[in-house]
């Protein structure tokens, strides 16, 4: 026969095993919604979610990608942004160098929106490098967003 103190042992062990399993998934699920971005290939296209709204984006993590950006496209082309990765965080500063539509700019810190750039338009046409306006970043980010102006709906 099975004594009392037998069951209670068994039900607290199961619990807790059951209780760090949770909480590793969980830790599992935030690693992987951010570090692990930076493991995927330069311009892979993915599902991304932000602040509960899905979006497919083009994750940009090399130099020379994230130099480029969107310079020299006139559309998304069946992407809702361009998410750009960083290896280390820091306060960044954008430009709109080649740029041919309006984007907004989003901050990112660890998921997390930091600052928003509405309704960025391009620079006009023969606009120098020197005369093109910067926008800084509000505080250290580890990743950008730069989506139609108005695509999320963000306070």
């Amino acid at each position: 026969m099975i004594s009392r103190r037998n069951v209670f042992f068994w039900l607290k062990i199961i619990l807790g095993v059951g209780i760090v399993f949770l909480f590793l998934l969980l830790f599992l699920r935030l690693r992987n919604n951010f570090s692990d971005l930076r493991s995927f290939s330069d311009h892979s296209i993915i599902a991304w979610q932000l602040e509960n709204q899905p979006l497919k984006v083009e994750l940009v993590n090399t130099p020379a990608s994230i130099t480029q950006g969107l310079s020299g496209r006139t559309g998304l082309d069946g992407i809702d942004g361009m998410l750009f990765v960083f290896d280390q965080p820091a306060i960044r500063t954008f430009w709109m160098k080649g740029m041919a539509m309006p984007i907004d700019i989003i901050w990112l810190y660890q998921g997390k929106v930091v600052g928003i750039e509405r309704n960025v338009q391009p620079p006009p046409e023969g606009t120098t490098d020197q005369a093109l306006e910067r926008y800084l970043a509000p505080q250290v980010v580890d990743m950008v967003l730069e989506t139609a102006p108005g695509r999320l709906s963000l306070p």
